[in-house]
């Protein structure tokens, strides 16, 4: 019996391993005992097939106290011989998952099929690894195709996000528009001139200025249409001012923001004009009379020096009148009276 080192089981003498724990046990052997080794893997191939266990030792034996290191050779210092595995030392955790044997040869046909096993389950596993990565290489290039109802629902989908994006923008619009409003309404502004102040100043302009200054956002300008030739210098000045149809306000008085404020003014009238042929062939100075008295008060003398002789054209002679640039007008269409009107007529050269 051989005992185990480690755990203290007794295995039978042709265990190399322990059954119990798996432990490399360390064998020895005396003279007498020597004839365990009938197939020495040291033996002489040259040997004759026939010869006995026992022989075979015994050649190996006188082998090596020639000169042949024998690993079964006694160890003459302590007594005995130690025999030392001829196969391959297995790691510590091959050799605890070792299998339990009852003899060299089954270990050795067990390691031999386990070697060859992992050789099979690497190769496969290569194998796998390398349909995987082709698989997914084809799977990185492989562009599915949807189908009608697929792309219809997909295209539904889109067309209902921007109809709620749309929605909700109004929305914002919307509300924003009516805080807008309810704010004007609520914050007042103090006018800080009376009605009386502001009909003085210049001109119509000035007043619409001054308020929209103060923060006020609904002011509308209404000309009266009623200057002429004949009262030209009353153009553009204020003719009455209302804020929310109050016309005798004081400074001290405060309206809404969005308060309604009128301004009414003096401005041009509109007037209708005789047909360009009527003008044309006239002497320029009787034409300025009849715009004069038609009430254009803004008019512009052109001469053109295009007279050689005057034959065909005297000197002074219309040759077009324009209203604000347009010489193609019909009788009867309407200019207002600040109109500029250019008389261009024929003259000589000087």
């Amino acid at each position: 019996m051989n005992k185990c080192t480690k755990c203290g089981y007794s295995n039978p003498a042709e265990n190399i391993y322990c059954e119990q724990c798996g432990q490399k046990l360390v064998v020895t052997y005396s003279k007498q005992d020597s004839s365990h080794f009938a197939n020495n893997p040291f033996e002489d191939t040259s040997s004759n097939s026939s010869k006995s266990a026992n022989s075979t030792f015994a050649d190996n034996a006188s082998k090596s106290s020639n000169g042949y290191n024998s690993p079964f050779e006694e160890d003459k210092t302590k007594g005995a011989g130690t025999y030392n595995n001829p196969f391959e030392e297995m790691d510590s955790k091959k050799a605890t998952s070792a299998p339990k044997s009852s003899n060299t040869a089954k270990t050795t046909s067990s390691g031999s099929s386990n070697g060859s096993s992992q050789q099979k389950t690497s190769t496969a596993n290569s194998s796998s690894a390398a349909s995987s990565n082709t698989n997914t290489s084809s799977a990185k290039t492989y562009t599915p195709q949807m189908s009608a109802s697929e792309r219809n629902a997909r295209e539904s989908k889109i067309i209902l996000a921007v109809v709620f994006v749309g929605v909700l923008f109004f929305a914002y619009i919307f509300f924003a528009v009516i805080f807008y409003s309810f704010s004007v309404s609520v914050r007042k502004i103090e006018v800080g001139e009376s009605s009386k102040n502001l009909l003085e100043m210049d001109d119509y302009l000035e007043v619409e200025e001054y308020f929209e200054d103060a923060g006020f956002v609904n002011i509308d300008v209404v000309g009266e249409g009623d200057v002429v030739y004949d009262n030209e210098e009353l153009l553009g000045e204020v003719i009455e001012i209302t804020i929310n149809d109050d016309d005798k306000f004081k400074s001290s008085d405060s309206f809404p923001m969005n308060a309604e404020i009128i301004i009414y003014y003096h401005s041009a009238a509109d007037i209708e004009v005789e047909s360009a042929s009527t003008y044309e062939g006239k002497n320029y100075e009787e034409v300025v009379d009849m715009l004069h008295e038609a009430g254009f008060f803004n008019i512009e003398l052109k001469e053109h020096d295009d007279l050689i002789l005057g034959l065909l054209n005297s000197e002074g002679e219309v040759e077009s009148v324009s209203f604000d640039g347009d010489q193609f007008y019909y009788e009867g269409e309407e200019f207002p009276a600040d109109a500029t009107v250019v008389i261009t007529y024929h003259t000589f050269p000087d």
